[in-house]
C-alpha cells in the first residue's frame, strides 16, 4: 500500500513514474528534474521505494499492471526489479526459519538462551536488511550517474542546437537585408533610365510626349557560397505574374577563371545556360532569367569556369527556390 506520510511531491513523482499524468504535468517534472539536483535526487529514490513495494507486493491492484508495463520492458530496470524481488524474499525465508514449532522449542530452553537467540535473529535480520539497502543504494548510484550523465550530454547537445539556430537565423536576416538592398538598387536604377531617356528625347526636338520604353519588371536574388542553411531552409525568390527576369547575383569564392558558364537546372534538366559570363565587381557574376522560363519549385545553379584555350571546369553549385504568386 502506499505509504501514510508521502508528501505531495513524492505522490506527484509516483504518479508521474506510473505514467498517469499529462502530457503537460509530464513536461513540468521532467524539466524540474533537469535543472534541479535534487529533484533529480528525490525522483531516482521515488522510482527505488515503487520498485520496492512491487517485490513486496504492496502495489494496488491498479498500480501493479501499470508498474509492469513501464518497468519490465526496459532491460536494466527489470534486472534492477529482480534483484530488489531477491532480496525481498531472501529476507522472509530468514524470517521463516524462526516458525513456530521452533517458537516452542524456545520456550523450553532458559531464559538466557531465550534472550541470546532473540539478539542472534534480529542481528542476522538487521544484517540481510543492511545488505538488501547496501545493493540497492550501489544498484541506483550506478543507475543515477548514467542517467545523470545521458542528461547532461543531451543538454550539452540542445545547447549547440540553439547556437546554430542563431547563426542561421543571423545569416538569414543579413542575407534578406542585402536583397532589399539590391532590389532598391534596381528601382533606382530604373528611374535614372527613365529621365535619361525623357532628356534624350528633348534634346532631339521631339515636340509630342515621350513615353518611354517600360523596363522589364526585374526581381534579384544574391547567392552566396558561404552562407550554410538547413534542408527546407534555401533562398527563395517569390516572383508574380508581372515579373519578367529574374536577376541572380552570384558570388565567387575566388576569380580564378577568364570566362563562365552558367547552367540552371531543374531535376537534372537544363533550361538555361549563358556561356562567357565575365566578373563584375569583386568576384561577382550577372545572370537574368527569363521569368517565363521559370516555375515553382527548387532549382540548381552550375557554375563552371574556363581559361583561354580551355575546357571549361565545374566550379561550385548554387541552390535556390522559386515560389510563384498570381498577382
Amino acid at each position: 500500500m502506499m505509504k501514510e506520510q508521502q508528501t505531495e511531491e513524492d505522490a506527484l513523482l509516483r504518479r508521474y513514474l506510473l505514467g498517469e499524468l499529462n502530457e503537460e504535468q509530464r513536461n513540468e517534472i521532467e524539466q524540474r528534474m533537469i535543472e534541479e539536483d535534487d529533484y533529480f535526487t528525490q525522483a531516482s529514490i521515488a522510482e527505488e521505494e515503487l520498485m520496492s513495494d512491487y517485490a513486496r507486493g504492496e502495489l494496488t491492484p491498479a498500480e501493479r499492471p501499470e508498474f509492469e508495463s513501464r518497468f519490465l520492458r526496459h532491460p536494466g530496470q527489470r534486472q534492477r526489479v529482480i534483484l530488489a524481488t531477491a532480496l525481498v524474499n531472501r529476507a522472509r525465508e530468514a524470517k521463516a526459519e524462526f516458525s513456530l514449532p521452533q517458537a516452542e522449542s524456545i520456550n523450553r530452553v532458559s531464559l538466557w538462551q531465550r534472550c541470546k537467540s532473540f539478539f542472534t535473529f534480529h542481528r542476522f535480520a538487521l544484517q540481510l536488511s543492511v545488505a538488501a539497502a547496501l545493493m540497492i543504494c550501489i544498484a541506483g548510484v550506478g543507475w543515477l550517474l548514467s542517467e545523470n550523465a545521458g542528461l547532461k550530454q543531451q543538454l550539452r547537445a540542445a545547447e549547440g542546437y540553439r547556437q546554430e539556430s542563431n547563426e542561421l537565423r543571423r545569416q538569414l536576416a543579413e542575407q534578406q537585408q542585402q536583397n532589399e538592398a539590391t532590389t532598391s538598387q534596381l528601382a533606382e536604377e530604373k528611374t535614372r533610365r527613365t529621365a535619361v531617356e525623357e532628356k534624350m528625347a528633348a534634346l532631339k526636338g521631339t515636340k509630342a510626349a515621350i513615353s518611354p520604353s517600360p523596363l522589364p519588371t526585374v526581381v534579384a536574388l544574391l547567392l552566396k557560397p558561404n552562407l550554410v542553411r538547413s534542408e527546407g531552409d534555401a533562398m527563395t525568390a517569390t516572383l508574380s505574374n508581372k515579373v519578367e527576369v529574374l536577376r541572380l547575383q552570384i558570388v565567387l569564392e575566388s576569380n580564378d577563371y577568364k570566362t563562365y558558364r552558367a547552367e540552371l537546372k531543374n531535376y537534372n534538366e537544363t533550361l538555361f545556360k549563358r556561356d562567357g559570363l565575365r566578373p563584375r565587381g569583386a568576384n561577382r557574376l550577372i545572370l537574368d532569367v527569363p521569368a517565363a522560363r521559370l516555375n515553382g519549385g527548387d532549382y540548381l545553379l552550375e557554375i563552371n569556369g574556363s581559361n583561354v584555350g580551355k575546357e571549361y571546369e565545374k566550379v561550385r553549385g548554387y541552390s535556390f527556390k522559386i515560389v510563384k504568386r498570381d498577382y
